[in-house]
């Protein structure tokens, strides 16, 4: 074989494997998946992830308005959280915790015999609903140094509860605080009239006599005429601010205050095995709607020596809803 057959034999072999090879590059190419090229960088190229939104928290209602909501019965439930540490009788003895009868009113560290913390022997005041609200909701926050190792309770309505039962360990209650309408959610008053003086004097001439003596126009007299009528359901919402202090079920049990079932009608200090102040127990006769209505704007006032530490429902429809919700359920 000569030299120019040889050279055409590696000729022909070299082009086969430059084919090879830049057949393989190329299809390299083509089925690369770019993996450097477009891998997502991780501060640029990633999808946003938008950061969650922060979970609002509920508006939490004023305490007095929780404690006109709240229900004894269901506080009386909450202490058994307490009960292992505490006894709620009056007399009762002191266990890891002290004795809690009278506590609202009481000053802090005053039960006999309990060897208190220094932190608690010194906070000084009075426990007042308020104040006792704060220290159930963190303990060791409010009163740093402690002994008492519970964590406290987190629900505003659950210590609303608590502190309604934790009331009524007295023979004689403190008065519940009265809900009050926020300056924000007031009525909007309507600016006067600019009429000029003459105007209002020409307008006052054309009213007719009756209107001028101040009679009240029809649509007004069907008002108060509904308004007297009374609104059991709109009275049963008012009732729960007595609630803390009495039952109106039929046989219900006598709590700090009487059963109020058949109370329109029924004799006065008639509720059977309830101790009533001499002052009620002398009134005789019976609970008409309207000793009624004088004894709940003024309990106080109405019997001097009533045991009652309420201070009233000083709202006229207030106390006829209430009125009206007593009836019903006494029928």
């Amino acid at each position: 074989m000569n030299t120019f057959e040889i050279n055409k034999i590696v000729g022909a072999g070299l082009t086969a494997l430059l084919s090879l090879f830049v057949i393989g590059y190329i299809g390299n190419a083509l089925v690369s998946s770019d993996d450097g090229a477009h891998a997502p960088d991780a501060g640029h190229g990633a999808p946003a992830v938008e950061a969650a939104a922060p979970e609002k928290e509920e508006p939490v209602a004023p305490l007095a308005v929780l404690l006109a909501e709240g229900d004894m019965a269901a506080g009386e439930k909450v202490f058994k959280k307490c009960a292992a540490c505490h006894t709620a009788e009056q007399g009762g003895a002191n266990k890891v915790g002290p004795n809690l009868w009278g506590i609202v009113g009481h000053a802090p560290a005053s039960v006999a015999g309990f060897a208190y913390s220094d932190a608690m022997s010194g906070k000084g005041g009075t426990w007042t609903l308020e104040s006792l609200n704060e220290f159930l909701a963190d303990p060791k926050g409010v009163v740093p140094g402690t002994k008492m190792s519970f964590a406290g309770i987190k629900k505003p309505d659950q210590r609303a509860d608590l502190l309604l039962y934790l009331r009524s360990l007295s023979a004689s209650p403190v008065p519940l605080p009265e809900p009050t309408v926020e300056a924000s959610e007031a009525p909007k008053v309507e600016a006067a009239s600019e009429k000029p003086a003459e105007e209002e004097a020409a307008a006052s001439e054309e009213k007719p006599a009756d209107e001028a003596k101040g009679e009240p126009e029809p649509a007004k007299a069907e008002e108060t005429q509904t308004a007297a009528a009374g609104d059991a359901a709109a009275g049963e919402k008012v009732f729960r601010k007595c609630k803390a202090c009495h039952t109106v079920d039929q046989g219900g049990a006598n709590r700090v205050g009487p059963n109020l079932y058949g109370i329109v009608g029924r004799a006065k200090a008639s509720a059977p095995d309830y101790s009533y102040s001499p002052a009620m127990a002398g009134l005789g006769g019976t609970w008409t709607e309207a000793e009624l209505d004088t004894y709940l704007a003024d309990p106080k006032g109405a019997v001097p020596g009533t045991k009652m530490s309420f201070p009233g429902l000083k709202k006229e429809a207030d106390r006829v809803n209430v009125i009206a919700y007593l009836k019903s359920v006494g029928q």
